[in-house]
């Protein structure tokens, strides 16, 4: 019987139900597709939750530790000042154990319990996500203290975005150098 079509339904209401049906499935494909990639983007990831946590606490206070807006445990955190790539710098300079993710114009901020990377945030300068670190920071302790300074984006919009400096000196550890961590 497969292959015939039923005669009791005009061949034109079977086109129209057809396309329909293609819509539909479609649509209905996009629209979970569109709202995984907004969840993984925007609202499921842990690094943008800490991203989001990050901008409220500072919405408030001058000064932040990150250990004050992480709900992980991490003893040390390495900053990437590289924005494309897949951090094998940081994971050859400070032996950094687990995978991290290929970064495609953003700096990363590699939080690591006892040399594993336990979880990857990825901010940028401004724009868009509104936050910047002092490009000084190379490593950052949970105790480590910075300023937040809410500074205005160069488009005339009036919108702001977030800049962490390292409070004092000990809070940033500097670029140079090829210090082994190991």
């Amino acid at each position: 019987m497969a292959g015939k079509r039923n005669k009791n339904v005009p061949l034109p209401l079977l086109a129209v139900l057809a396309i329909a049906g293609v819509l539909l499935i479609g649509c209905s494909a996009t629209c979970v597709l569109s709202g995984l990639a907004k969840n993984l983007i925007m609202g499921g990831s842990p690094s943008y939750h800490l991203w989001e946590k990050i901008l409220d606490y500072c919405e408030t206070h001058e000064e932040i530790r990150l250990s004050d807006v992480t709900d992980f445990d991490w003893d040390v955190a390495y900053v990437d000042p590289e924005p494309y790539g897949k951090g094998e710098r940081l994971k050859e300079k400070y032996h950094i154990e687990g995978k991290l993710s290929e970064s495609n114009g953003t700096r990363r901020i590699a939080f690591c319990k006892d040399g594993r990377l336990v979880l990857e945030f990825f901010h940028v300068s401004a724009g868009a996500f509104r936050l910047s670190l002092d490009p000084s920071v190379e490593i950052i302790h949970p105790d480590s203290v910075f300023e937040a300074e809410w500074v205005p984006m160069a488009s005339q919009s009036g919108e702001e975005y977030l800049h962490l400096t390292p409070k004092q000196e000990q809070d940033a550890a500097p670029l140079s150098g090829d210090v082994d961590a190991g």
